[in-house]
């Protein structure tokens, strides 16, 4: 805990920058409601460079425990949800890799992932599935989300009280950070910027990692930022996906902390753990 920046101290125990070098066969499981899911997205990430059937992912509608719910709060998984063949997935591949039988596991699918929504399992060969990148950018005059660069530049502003925190929902009961919750009375807050997009016309499905990208400044030397993105139900409900948090004088970088100069405008990147979710077309996105 002394360690509040990264340091020569915590390069020692990086084993992202040594990735090249991590050649030990991998199953990776995880939940798009983990809230270790960051973790898995490293792990992800540093084992791209692995040959076929030396890597395999098996990413559910899960929290951290995993495979043991078909409801999450008020999301409704549906049927496939939990998978009756887990524990034999783990046993065929340390059987494989440990004691050399030939069962086939390296020869499957590299990706298994739960499509939120639609209640499917599909096969990839990488996560994610597509190297396709989509932008939306915030409008901040009128509040929108939009799929298109607005024409004008405009500025969103808020007073944040660090003695009345904006809540981020947990359900204590499920011991989850990345619990999915009901965000639409949190939104109406003064001290939260929304930004909703147009009633999409069709299903759009989400995959990967968000990365918020803004430009701002603060009357503070020092600040935190939250990024949520949610699923905007008919009914009003907005529904987490995902979420990112930082500390804005890390802005140049976890290793070179710096105090904010107040009123200058700087550039941050906020980033969320992974996540695959088919949105309805009855529906919206908020960030």
């Amino acid at each position: 805990m002394k360690h509040k920046h990264y340091d020569e101290f915590l390069a020692q125990m990086d084993w992202k920058v040594r990735a090249n070098n991590i050649h030990v066969p991998a199953l990776i499981q995880s939940g798009w409601f983990d809230d270790n899911g960051v973790g898995t997205t490293e792990a992800i990430r540093a084992t791209n460079h692995y040959t076929r059937g030396s890597r395999k992912l098996i990413l559910g509608p899960w929290v951290h425990s995993g495979n043991a719910q078909y409801d999450l709060g008020p999301v409704h998984l549906g049927e496939n949800a939990l998978r009756f063949d887990i524990d034999l997935q783990h046993v065929r591949w340390f059987e494989h890799f440990l004691n050399g039988v030939n069962n086939g596991v390296d020869k499957e699918a590299p990706v298994e992932y739960y499509t939120l929504n639609t209640d499917k399992w599909k096969n990839a060969d990488q996560f994610p599935p597509t190297e396709q990148q989509t932008s939306w950018y915030l409008d901040c005059e009128n509040g929108k989300l939009l799929p298109e660069k607005p024409t004008q530049e405009s500025i969103g502003k808020f007073d944040y009280d660090p003695t009345n925190p904006i809540p981020h929902l947990i359900d204590v009961s499920q011991n989850e950070l990345e619990f999915p919750n009901d965000y639409a009375e949190v939104e109406q807050r003064d001290d939260v910027l929304t930004f909703t997009s147009n009633e999409l016309a069709e299903p759009m499905t989400i995959t990967g990692w968000f990365k918020a990208i803004f430009y701002a400044s603060s009357s503070a030397v020092n600040t935190d930022w939250a990024v949520r993105v949610t699923d905007v139900y008919p009914d009003g409900r907005s529904i987490n996906i995902d979420d990112g948090v930082m500390n804005a004088i890390f802005y140049d970088g976890p290793d070179k902390p710096q105090l904010l100069k107040p009123g200058k405008v700087y550039k941050f990147e906020v980033e969320t753990q992974k996540n695959f979710n088919s949105v309805g077309g009855w529906s919206s996105i908020t960030s």
